[in-house]
């Protein structure tokens, strides 16, 4: 009778052990690095709103004026509309160039009316126009000139010699309009063509009043 030596392979408890606790390591170091990663977003997130806060009571953001009028006090106007008129008037003021263009105030987009606070803005603009030595800058008023058309746009409801006959012809139209929010304002700039009523160019800009709303 033969026999035959067999031979068996056994593994300590420990090493059991190991391979049984090696996956449930793995996923405890997810965990661990998930909650480290999210621990220092959070110190984050607080650090920052502790220093906006800090910030915010060394020097507190004082809070929106009651009006509109007092609120652009606190606005260097003529930067702005030198800086929309250029943008706007491109090519077409200068010496040499043709002239003819009537600027009315700016007014209220809710009901086409300027307002105390879109006669300045008018004025401003005007100085504007005149700094880029544009020829032949005539005021007329927004009422008498400005409508809603059908689809809501502002439109120029008469030719601008029917309101001012001596003005002569005139090429275009550069009306404006503004927004006011408690902490900003939207001021849009267009030139209109006068004989076909299209827009020929747009520009605005977002004005900042530097305050807080309640």
């Amino acid at each position: 009778m033969t026999f035959k030596k067999i031979f068996f392979t056994t593994r300590s408890p420990s090493t059991c052990r190991s391979e049984r606790t090696r996956p449930f390591l793995a996923t405890v170091g997810v965990v661990v690095s998930v909650l480290a990663l999210t621990a220092c977003s959070t110190v984050k997130t607080t650090g920052q709103a502790i220093q906006n806060n800090t910030q915010e009571w060394l020097s507190p953001t004082p809070a929106c004026k009651a009006s509109l009028d007092a609120s652009l006090k606190s606005v260097p106007l003529q930067p702005v509309f030198d800086s929309m008129a250029s943008e706007l008037m491109v090519n077409v003021c200068g010496q040499g160039t043709l002239g003819g263009f009537v600027v009315t105030d700016l007014v209220n987009i809710a009901d086409l009316k300027p307002g105390v606070a879109g006669l300045i803005m008018g004025e401003v603009a005007r100085a504007s126009l005149t700094r880029l030595d544009c020829q032949r800058v005539f005021q007329v008023e927004a009422a008498n000139l400005l409508s809603l058309n059908d689809q809501g746009f502002i439109a120029l409801s008469r030719k601008a010699t029917e309101v001012r006959p001596e003005i002569g012809p005139v090429r275009e139209a550069v009306v404006g309009t503004y927004h006011a929010w408690p902490d900003k304002m939207l001021v849009v700039l267009r030139r209109i063509d006068t004989n076909t009523g299209q827009l020929t160019r747009s520009v605005s800009r977002e004005i900042s009043f530097g305050c807080k709303a309640r």
